[in-house]
């Protein structure tokens, strides 16, 4: 698009409040990375709001230019950072924009974000850093010694539906819900190649925006689909007036991935997949690399099914796990289930347990799942295990199994 010009009109969303913890974390993490005028334009688009829709009146680039007293290049250059750092996301269509506001990430996430923490690191200095988090430590109890005996959801309320009724949902709503950790590029994916090879008039009409990139590289790290595919698949999918259809979008990706895997049984009948390893040895780096195809691959002798890989797209981008936990949660489920997997709606139900126990990397799953095992392992000497019950979602072994397994090949 063209520079941004004084007469462009633009308004303003969000879906939650700013508390008195978002605004220290905005001043003193975000503010040196972003920058002091990015900061300054973030609580300034969030001053426009409603307090009561949480949307602003119609403004002009004018308007900010006054009240930020900065010309129009710097707002422009603000904006990006803003965008660049996950506060921020912008639409346009003509001479009009929609600014999406974000809450900033806890302090918490912020620091452990790997790519956010280090980069203030490399801003401020060890010393530095270490002095400012230092302000957003709490006092935890300890906890050594003590038993785990909090109820779950399903055992306190047992009539309650085991699956979702779509009525009772709805989008829009007032969200307590903070910005994701930024993802990490996927550098298996040429993004330059496939934006040159889109076709310059789908490229005139849309951005291909942070939403789109987050949606193609997701649906790449699950399918493993070309560049050049993906663009075919734009082409058919895009609609003109910036609209795109992202059900569409997935549902043309999976039947490509079937049609390729059915191509190839067909061509190499007899083929055994046997890919040279160059995935690495530690486990926790392998979970953390391996792609769900080669995982699934190699839990199943070689068959994948594309509805297997439709539960990792789902648990991904519905419930938000990052890609390392669903692999862990895969190879989890595979053998406490003797190989076999279940439909989305046991990995869903499993997928928001892990969710809202903070289960967001590798080493938190793996941390977790042998607390499953110890917390099995207390109830297993503290009553008899009777013939006939359901056997408790745990394999004790399991993980020791697998990572044997992985380290011997």
């Amino acid at each position: 698009m063209d520079m941004l010009r004084h007469g462009d009109r633009f308004n303003v969303y969000a879906k939650a409040f700013l508390s008195a913890a978002d605004h220290q974390t905005l001043a003193l993490l975000y503010g040196p990375v972003a920058g002091m005028e990015a900061l300054t334009l973030y609580l300034t688009l969030h001053g426009l709001l409603d307090r009561q829709k949480l949307s602003s009146d119609m403004y002009y680039h004018r308007d900010l230019i006054s009240l930020l007293n900065l010309d129009i290049e710097a707002i422009e250059a603000a904006r990006k950072g803003l965008e660049g750092i996950g506060l921020l996301k912008t639409y346009y269509e003509g001479d009009h924009f929609i600014y999406e506001l974000y809450a900033p990430l806890s302090a918490d996430s912020f620091v452990n974000d790997g790519l956010l923490g280090t980069y203030l690191i490399q801003l401020i200095s060890k010393t530095r850093f270490k002095k400012l988090i230092k302000i957003f430590k709490i006092d935890l109890p300890e906890k050594h010694g003590y038993h785990h005996m909090s109820e779950s959801f399903d055992d306190v309320y047992p009539e309650a539906p085991d699956e979702p009724n779509p009525d009772a949902t709805d989008e829009g709503l007032l969200t307590r819900t903070r910005g994701k950790s930024l993802p990490v590029k996927n550098t298996t994916f040429d993004w330059r190649l496939f934006t040159e090879s889109v076709n310059d008039d789908i490229k005139k009409q849309m951005m291909l925006n942070g939403v789109a990139k987050e949606k193609i590289l997701l649906l790449h790290h699950v399918y493993g689909l070309s560049e050049l595919e993906f663009r075919d698949i734009l082409s058919k999918v895009y609609h003109k007036k910036n609209s795109m259809d992202w059900n569409m979008f997935g549902r043309l990706t999976r039947e490509r991935h079937s049609q390729k895997k059915s191509a190839k049984r067909h061509h190499h009948p007899l083929e055994k997949q046997n890919e040279s390893r160059t995935l690495p040895d530690d486990p926790v780096a392998y979970f953390k690399t391996v792609t769900p195809e080669t995982l699934l691959r190699e839990m199943s002798d070689g068959l994948v099914s594309t509805a297997d890989l439709r539960i990792v797209e789902r648990l991904i981008d519905d419930i938000g796990l990052s890609p390392g936990v669903v692999n862990v949660l895969l190879a989890y489920t595979a053998k406490i289930k003797d190989g076999t997997l279940p439909g989305y709606a046991y990995f869903e139900k499993v997928g928001i347990s892990w969710k809202k126990n903070g289960v967001n990397d590798v080493e938190t799953a793996m941390e977790y799942i042998k607390h499953l095992r110890s917390e099995y392992q207390r109830k297993k000497k503290a009553s008899t295990y009777h013939k006939g019950e359901d056997k408790p979602d745990v394999d004790v072994d399991w993980l020791d199994e697998y990572i044997e397994s992985i380290e011997s090949e």
